[in-house]
């Protein structure tokens, strides 16, 4: 290779080309990782490299000039993931050295084809006591503006597990209040992946300490202060937290680092200590639409079944395992792709089985239920209810169907019984083949003693039978009133819109956009989810 060609200018009176080589070489480098942190580590490493060839007085930029330059570092105490940071730099320079025709193609491959040194075990990290995060919490000492500072600093980093460098970006207009609780919004992840963050209340009043200390109301939360004691400038960058984090460490007297405190929210958080999100053993960072509010979980937490007596102690979070669930009941997706922010899927799997089997959705459906007509000033038990059916498609996994030759479908029919609020208070799954008025009997027989309140029951023509009606009212002295075609049944009733605007309601989970289930007893318990999600929603409407 000649002297012309190296990336790194040798001794002449001609070595301008070697320059410029070098300086457009080291701009393609650098400028091809995206983020600033590592153009900031490629261009030390790369400028470190040059230096060292032209002290050494290396002969080209070849695979022996490398291996030995990674000896130096490594007989220089740096550590193995250092050595493979200025390695993967100079694999990235052999790149661009190819792509510009400066390297061969095989001399190119042959660099970095160069091992990297070997990690000796895996570092665990790091994380800090519940009693060393409370002293750390209160280090800053006094009440100036810096140590106000300091704690909304600590406070972000322990009670949110934000990474230093979303902080040193977070603005006023992120951190807001939703459905009761504080949380931080659009944060611009790794990735560049938006996520929200939930903020503890204590956390969040520390930051308020500090904005009204500093007068501030937007753009940038945390900002410079002068030796004077004033806001000075725009913000702070990701290295000025983590010199401020060492400095707290060194007073302390136990080493830790900005992403030990991430560790230390993780592990509080998996204590309670914070607001749960943690599932598993990964601290959760994304929140889904579907998750359970505080004030629905309130509402539920008491109706959930507690741990059998015996045997190990329950180490899953039921609210979790809730949240999976209507995730999966919205958004329709397989039981074994659940998210990873979630508990193991045969974990949720169990408990809704479980619970089905038990009767425990069913149960929690009835409590709810009447919560919810004593929010509405409705009596306990509903007077007058509709029903009807719906015949949808199943999937190539078998189980009971049959072919509606009314609707042209193969597949089951859902009969639904509702009150004047919309509510599903009942529903039978069967083959699509079964009449209604076959439908009818199973939906209502042995519903008599649960809702005693029962007086009329509407339905359309397809459950007309003389039969039926006979029967209902020797039973239950149910009357059966019957809204044939042709009459407009707003003008009479009013009422049998209400049983579609039920099934719409239904149409809104994907999961029952089909029926996707083996078992017509499982398409039941998830037609009762969606009841129970729905009467949340409507309990806890703001």
């Amino acid at each position: 290779m000649s002297a012309q060609l190296l990336p790194v200018p040798v001794p002449s009176a001609q070595d301008r080309a070697p320059v410029w080589a070098w300086a457009r070489l080291r701009g393609l480098a650098v400028d091809s990782v995206a983020s600033a942190h590592s153009r900031r580590v490629y261009s030390r490493a790369v400028d470190r490299f040059r230096e060292w060839c032209l002290s050494s007085g290396a002969e080209g930029f070849t695979r022996e000039t490398v291996q030995r330059y990674r000896a130096s570092l490594e007989a220089e105490s740096f550590s193995p993931s250092t050595v493979n940071v200025h390695l993967a730099a100079i694999r990235r320079l052999a790149q661009e050295s190819a792509a510009a025709h400066i390297l061969s193609s095989d001399e190119a491959a042959a660099i970095r084809a160069v091992p990297g040194a070997r990690q000796k075990g895996k570092r665990l990290g790091t994380w800090l006591t519940l009693a060393q995060a409370q002293a750390l919490l209160e280090a800053p000492p006094g009440n100036g503006l810096r140590a106000v500072r300091d704690r909304a600093l600590l406070a972000l980093l322990v009670g949110a597990g934000i990474r230093r460098d979303e902080l040193a970006r977070l603005r006023f207009e992120q951190i807001q209040q939703r459905e009761g609780r504080w949380v931080i919004v659009d944060v611009d992840g790794k990735g560049r992946r938006l996520r929200s963050i939930p903020l503890p209340g204590w956390a969040q009043a520390r930051v308020e300490i500090w904005r009204q200390a500093a007068g501030l109301t937007e753009r940038r939360v945390l900002r410079a202060v002068s030796q004077g004691g004033e806001v000075a400038g725009d913000g702070i960058t990701p290295q000025a937290v983590y010199l401020i984090v060492k400095r707290y460490a060194r007073q302390l007297g136990f080493p830790f680092a900005p992403h030990d405190l991430r560790r230390t929210f993780a592990q509080l958080a998996h204590k309670r200590v914070f607001e749960k999100r943690q599932t598993g053993k990964k601290c959760r960072t994304a929140s889904y639409a579907t998750d359970l509010t505080n004030s629905a979980w309130e509402l539920i937490a008491p109706l959930v079944p507690g741990a059998l007596p015996g045997g190990r102690p329950r180490t899953t979070d039921i609210r979790a395992v809730l949240n999976a669930i209507f995730y999966l009941l919205r958004t329709g997706c397989q039981w074994r792709l659940l998210p990873r922010e979630f508990p193991v899927w045969g974990t949720v799997y169990h408990y809704f089985r479980s619970w089905k089997n038990s009767g425990v959705w069913t149960c929690l459906q009835k409590a709810i239920y009447e919560r919810v007509r004593t929010q509405a000033s409705r009596a306990l038990c509903p007077s007058v209810v509709i029903m009807d059916s719906q015949s949808v498609k199943t999937t190539e996994r078998g189980g009971v169907r049959g072919f509606d030759g009314h609707k042209r479908i193969k597949g089951r029919k859902r009969h639904i019984l509702v009150d004047t609020l919309g509510i599903p208070i009942a529903c039978r799954v069967g083959p699509a083949n079964m009449s209604d008025r076959h439908g009818a009997e199973r939906l209502l027989g042995g519903l008599g003693p649960v809702f005693p309140g029962i007086r009329i029951i509407m339905a359309d023509a397809g459950h007309q039978s003389r039969k039926l009606a006979r029967q209902l009212m020797q039973q239950d002295g149910w009357k059966l009133v019957i809204v044939k075609r042709g009459q407009r049944a707003f003008k009479i009733t009013g009422l049998t819109w209400i049983v579609e605007r039920s099934f719409a309601w239904l149409g809104r989970n994907r999961r029952m956009s089909k029926d996707y289930e083996y078992n017509v007893q499982t398409s039941e318990t998830m037609i009762d989810l969606v009841a129970v999600r729905l009467m949340l929603n409507r309990l806890t409407r703001v």
